[in-house]
């Protein structure tokens, strides 16, 4: 009977060895949406608020306006595959909007009004990982991963 009990104990171990060397081979990230805006006291004379540059593609999501004065604000994207644009009627106060719009890396943002404003906060979402479903990739990973160990585990008898 000792016989038994320590050959299961042996037998746990090894497992727990492999599982362990396995296990350090095996990572999964998820990037969340990372938050781009500020406060922006005035209009330039050309009636830009606000420009930045995108890093890498993704995509333009959710994103608040709030101005001191109503106006119409205009989301400008330039790159070198071509421009697009939306337009945003701000009334005094807190406005959401949600762009979906797609920017490749290198892409321009620029934000105008179409009068002297202000006092603006932007503030949106830039998703980094276009055409990801990250809930959806973490189960499929996490699927693979397990049906990969069993094989293994149906392959050395265990």
């Amino acid at each position: 009977m000792d016989y038994e009990i320590e050959k299961r104990f042996k037998k746990i171990e090894r497992l727990l060895r492999r599982y362990r060397k396995r296990l350090s081979r095996v990572a999964s990230v998820a990037i969340p949406p990372l938050p781009i805006g500020g406060y922006y006291n005035s209009v330039d004379t050309d009636g830009v608020i606000m420009r930045f540059m995108f890093p890498c593609s993704g995509r333009i999501g959710k994103g608040y306006v709030m101005a001191s004065d109503e106006a119409e604000l205009s989301i400008m994207l330039d790159s070198v595959a071509g421009g697009s644009s939306v337009s945003i009627k701000v009334s005094r106060g807190l406005r959401m909007f949600d762009a979906g719009l797609k920017v490749d890396g290198g892409t321009i943002l620029t934000v105008k009004s179409d009068k002297q404003i202000e006092g603006v906060w932007i503030g949106f979402l830039f998703h980094t990982t276009e055409g990801i479903n990250i809930e959806k990739r973490l189960v499929t990973d996490l699927l693979e991963l397990a049906e990969r160990y069993r094989k293994e585990d149906e392959d050395e008898g265990i």
